[in-house]
């Protein structure tokens, strides 16, 4: 059996955790729309195919983090995230 203070400790440290990767998920997700915005504006094919990279990688990152959110909390409770 659990004592309470370890249980309040890892409650605190869990949701420490979901804040820092909640704020990660929400940079992540600026990051990719203002991709899209400059890819909008760009005339140079190689530039253009840098940027089209750099948010595939930024996407592939972006579902890590989620997937890091989800597992701070218990087991059956899912999150549908919408796409980036």
């Amino acid at each position: 059996m659990k004592s309470p203070l370890k249980t309040a400790s890892t409650a605190t440290i869990n949701l420490v955790k979901r804040a820092g990767l909640w704020f990660q998920i929400r940079e992540q997700e600026r990051l990719i729309d203002g991709q899209g915005k400059a890819l909008d504006g760009i005339a140079c094919p190689m530039t253009a195919h840098r940027i089209t990279l750099a948010r595939s990688n930024a996407r592939r990152q972006l579902a890590r983090l989620r997937a890091e959110y989800s597992a701070t909390f218990p087991p059956g409770v899912r999150f549908v995230w919408t796409m980036a």
